[in-house]
């Protein structure tokens, strides 16, 4: 596999999402790259530094903040905890759009996410779970899943009802 040459990419991503962020308290921009030959969770996630699984990120990334996952195959179905807010949402990004293989998501109680540019596969399984609010779902690849995108009655606000405010657009099954 050919890796980018330089880091521009990853930095104009970083540049641009800084700014688009500028209102958020202390956003930061993370980076997950397992083929990096010093990719570890103990590190910094910096683009340097970077972490070696999404999960660790999705662990660690609070409103506001975008996770950079670079091209790869990731054998993971992360499981997010941590909410983003109105305005500041946590932000997983493939990168490129489409180059990243993983298993799926499964969001349950949080809420403000946006999942982009993933490719998602796992036989039987459901590709993205929702159970939040404030969810969006833009541009990934689903394919050989049992289920692509599925809604869950996870929200504590509205426990009689699904999640609201979720927007699928872009994506491809």
């Amino acid at each position: 596999m050919q890796r980018f040459a330089g880091t521009s990419w990853l930095t104009a991503v970083a540049v641009l999402g800084t700014a688009l962020l500028a209102g958020a308290a202390q956003a930061a921009v993370y980076v997950v790259d397992r083929s990096h030959a010093q990719a570890n969770d103990a590190n910094a996630g910096t683009e340097d530094q970077p972490w070696k699984t999404i999960q660790y990120a999705a662990d660690t990334a609070q409103a506001g903040d975008t996770v950079c996952v670079v091209e790869g195959k990731y054998d993971e179905r992360v499981k997010l905890k941590n909410s983003g807010a109105e305005g500041a949402p946590i932000i997983f990004q493939a990168m490129p759009l489409r180059r990243v293989d993983m298993q799926g998501f499964i969001t349950g109680k949080a809420s403000f996410i946006r999942i982009q540019g993933f490719c998602i596969q796992a036989p039987g399984q459901t590709g993205i779970e929702v159970g939040g609010d404030n969810i969006e779902i833009l541009d990934n690849y689903l394919h050989d899943l049992g289920v692509g995108i599925q809604g869950h009655q996870l929200t504590t606000a509205r426990p009689d009802k699904g999640p609201a405010n979720i927007r699928i657009a872009y994506n491809e099954m």
